[in-house]
Parts: C-alpha cells; structure tokens; sequence
C-alpha cells in the first residue's frame, strides 16, 4: 500500500482502529453505487473494505489496520487466572465454547463473549469510517476464516443489508 493515504479515521478511542485509502482520489459517491457492494474481508492482521461495482470492478477500498489477531488480546480465563492465546489454531479451538489448553480443560464462553463483543464493536468502527450506513450499496457481504463465521453471526445486524451467508476468506 506504498500510495496509501491515511484517511484519519480514529472514531472509537478504546480501538483506536486505522483506516487508510488505496489510491489518491477524492471519495465522491457516483450514481453507480446504488448496484454496488461492499466486502469486508478479514484477515489476521488487516480489514480490506472493497466497493466493487455491478461488473465487479474495484471502485474504491480500504485497509483498516484491524484483524482476527487482535483477539488475542482477550486472554482464557480459568481458575482465576488468565492465559494467553498465541496462535490461530488455539483460537479457532476456543471459539468453540471449551478447549484443552495450557493442560487444562478450559470453558471459554467469557472469551467467546468477549470476542464477538470486540469484533462487532471494530466492525461497526470500521464500517462507519468507511462507507458509513452503506445505505447507498445493494449488499455488505463479510468474508473471514471459516472458523470465526458462527462469531460473527451477531456482526451480520450492524447494517441491516449486511448478508447472512459469510464468505470464506
């Protein structure tokens, strides 16, 4: 993203979410975006947010600097003690309500809370320093990892044409 331009947008202080610009242009809403539709595309350490058009060409995107990563700050909590999760198959593990870790059987519904809670809030953030309500586009369409797709399930009523089906990313 060496042309990246940095858009400024810091809306949440608790996340204090990035969002930089692809290209130099000035956003302007065109009479084309009605057709138009947004995908929010998660990965681990970046959000791309890419309008494509009714042909399916790129009409503007985004980078936020916000990714399935940063849920590792949210530690496992077990026996009044926290620990750390370090990698993407621990997390996937602990999506699901329980895991084996750290030698112990932990329940992880706090984190599972947590998480869902933090990715809704980051989405909304990233969202609205984007493409705002997105009332002007036909769809919003999330794609992420498949193991985080029942996470995000309560992230598809942010916007109310966010669709229900995630994508694979």
């Amino acid at each position: 993203m060496e042309n990246a331009k940095h858009v400024g947008v810091n809306l949440n202080r608790k996340t204090g979410i990035r969002i930089f610009r692809a290209g130099d242009d000035a956003i302007e809403m065109s009479a084309n975006d009605e057709g138009a539709c947004v995908f929010v595309t998660i990965g681990p350490g970046e959000t791309r947010i890419t309008i494509l058009d009714e042909e399916g060409n790129c009409e503007r995107s985004w980078a936020a600097i916000y990714g399935w990563s940063s849920l590792c700050s949210i530690p496992l909590e077990a026996d009044g003690k926290e620990f750390p999760i370090d990698d993407e198959r621990l997390m996937a593990r602990a999506l699901t309500g329980s895991v084996i870790a750290y030698g112990r059987n932990m329940d992880t519904a706090t984190f599972v809370t947590k998480a869902a809670a933090a990715i809704e809030i980051a989405l909304d953030e990233i969202l609205s320093g984007t493409v705002g309500s997105g009332a002007s586009y036909s769809a919003i369409v999330l794609a992420a990892p498949v193991w985080m797709h029942g996470l995000l399930e309560n992230s598809v009523d942010i916007r109310p044409h966010i669709l229900r089906e995630i994508r694979e990313a």
